[in-house]
């Protein structure tokens, strides 16, 4: 024969598990910061019972109202940086279980970051390093993200690198710079961030290169009443931070000028006379610039008639000659015919 008999299982289960957060959850970050916190698990349902117990982080806190309640307060939380993680654990009428972690971090604030002086660098240097220190907690850990926010046209191969990390109280960040190979302005960026805040400090560095050749042109004699020249120069430093200047360094009165700033030079409002003109090519005020020089002739009206001594007739040898002398912006030049055998001491002009 047979026979069976029946049974019943009763399977208990927690609906409502508790609350898991990831991540951080902040204390105040004023100083002096809150020394409490608040911590919310999943509400008890009937037959539950919960308790919130610290299983990482500074010892003495405490719960209240107590440690078996979903949402309790936590007071005695380290005021400086410090992480903590607590687990919520409920269990049912037939002891099972059910838990979830709440991750508390108490960041400091930022503070005392120094700002990195300006720097001009010394000729021809393309690299550099710069420190910034900060006042933070022992156990605290600051974020760091450098970058290149502005630099001079063809300058944006340069790189910022920090050579350590930002770790506990009073520490110093080494920063270093390269490719800077372009002369001009490069201004970097290093922003600092941790759970509460961030904070920004620029530094500009300035860099100059020597410049390459430059030509201000050849001289210029121009027909006669003409007030206007255009001198061109060239130089093998053209562009990319490289500044070009024409000045007049010498003449019989101030002319009129544009393009100064480029090869090529325009010149009106002149009288008769001399200009010295100078091409300047600058790669910074840490380098020496380079320069050339060029002249301008001008000629307002014909030239003085020349006179001479009465003629002579003389026997072999030699003979002083006698003329008017030329005015200052006038050259005079001996001439003979027939020319053979004769010379002219010291010259002919």
């Amino acid at each position: 024969g047979s026979g069976f008999d029946d049974m019943v299982i009763n399977v208990t289960n927690i609906f409502d598990a508790p609350i898991s957060a990831d991540g951080y959850l902040e204390v105040n970050c004023t100083t002096p910061r809150s020394n409490t916190a608040i911590l919310q698990g999943t509400p008890l349902t009937a037959g539950e019972t919960g308790i919130w117990t610290i299983t990482s982080g500074q010892t003495g806190v405490t719960f209240s109202p107590n440690s078996n309640t979903a949402s309790v307060t936590v007071t005695g939380v380290a005021t400086s940086s410090s992480d903590y993680v607590f687990k919520w654990t409920k269990t049912n009428a037939a002891g099972c279980t059910a838990a979830g972690t709440h991750y508390l971090r108490a960041s400091s604030s930022i503070v005392s970051i120094t700002t990195p002086a300006n720097q001009t660098l010394a000729c021809d240097a393309t690299s550099t390093t710069f420190n910034i220190s900060w006042s933070y907690p022992a156990s605290g850990y600051l974020n760091s993200a450098p970058s290149l926010v502005s630099y001079p046209v063809g300058g944006n191969t340069a790189l910022i690198s920090k050579t350590n990390e930002a770790y506990n109280a009073t520490v110093d960040q080494t920063f270093a710079t390269v490719g800077m190979n372009v002369p001009g302005v490069y201004v970097y960026k290093v922003l600092y961030f941790n759970n509460c805040e961030t904070a920004i400090r620029n530094i500009a560095i300035t860099v100059s290169r020597t410049p390459g050749a430059v030509n201000a042109g050849s001289d210029i004699v121009l027909p006669c009443n003409t007030l206007s020249a255009n001198p061109i120069g060239s130089s093998t430093s053209i562009g990319a931070g490289y500044a070009m200047n024409w000045t007049q360094v010498s003449g019989p009165n101030t002319a009129t000028l544009a393009g100064t700033s480029t090869l090529s030079l325009g010149m009106s409002g002149m009288v008769q006379g001399v200009y010295k003109m100078r091409l300047s090519v600058s790669g910074g005020a840490s380098c020496p610039s380079k320069t050339d020089d060029m002249l301008v002739t001008v000629t307002q009206s014909a030239p003085t008639i020349a006179t001479v001594g009465v003629n002579a007739t003389i026997c072999y040898g030699n003979y002083q000659l006698a003329a008017n002398t030329p005015s200052a912006v006038e050259t005079g030049t001996w001439t003979v015919s027939p020319s053979a055998g004769i010379s002219f001491i010291p010259n002919a002009n």
